[in-house]
């Protein structure tokens, strides 16, 4: 059996890279002005993170909008293969929070529903998450280069991801499927901030 099967790090780095997107244009990313100090409602950062990890309220209000990547665990799927391959799935969360006053409409004027918000960008976020369509987060320049995810593996064949897919959304709203713990409890604290969740499934083979 395949002895270095853990690749949560590499993988939450992909999923990094992938909401990055290719060179200075961030191809295939999240917007280029969302890397934009200078624009309205860019990020402060794309970071492997947990809302758990913030000691008090201002220190996270002063850090919105952010996007966090966090592994929830990795488990095996299926039997091991001959030769010793094993399959494992993890599992990636990436949040999205934003105070009220840092969220936008598409043609760049405030935006002061916040359901209206939390939906605009769930879908940019998820466009850029599934670019790839080979669905292996690969990062792909505007000539159509790929940069795929690299795992590192000290068994024989190595590592390399099968397949990522999708497993939800959290839109942060009453009765939304799928309802994740971190969304759930920024909701329920008196802040002026909301935070949304996608949970994606990433198949691997090791070994």
């Amino acid at each position: 059996m395949a002895t270095d099967f853990v690749h949560t790090s590499q993988i939450v780095d992909g999923v990094i890279a992938v909401l990055k997107g290719h060179g200075a244009t961030h191809d295939g990313g999240l917007p280029a002005t969302w890397f934009d100090r200078s624009a309205a409602g860019s990020l402060s950062a794309v970071m492997a993170g947990d809302l758990a990890d913030y000691v008090d309220q201002k220190t996270f209000l002063s850090d919105l909008p952010v996007v966090f990547v966090r592994g929830l665990g990795c488990r095996p799927v299926g039997s091991a293969k001959a030769g010793g391959k094993v399959q494992t799935e993890e599992r990636v969360r990436v949040i999205h929070a934003r105070r009220f006053d840092q969220c936008y409409q598409d043609d760049g004027d405030r935006e002061r529903n916040m359901t209206r918000a939390r939906l605009r960008y769930a879908k940019i976020i998820g466009k850029a998450l599934f670019n790839d369509p080979n669905k292996r987060l690969g990062v792909i320049s505007s000539t159509g280069a790929r940069t795929e995810v690299s795992l590192t593996c000290a068994d024989t064949d190595g590592a390399h991801i099968v397949e990522v897919t999708f497993e939800g959304w959290d839109y942060g709203l009453d009765g939304t499927t799928g309802v994740t713990p971190e969304v759930r409890l920024l909701r329920q604290l008196p802040l002026q901030a909301w935070a949304i969740a996608c949970d994606l499934r990433v198949l691997i083979w090791s070994g």
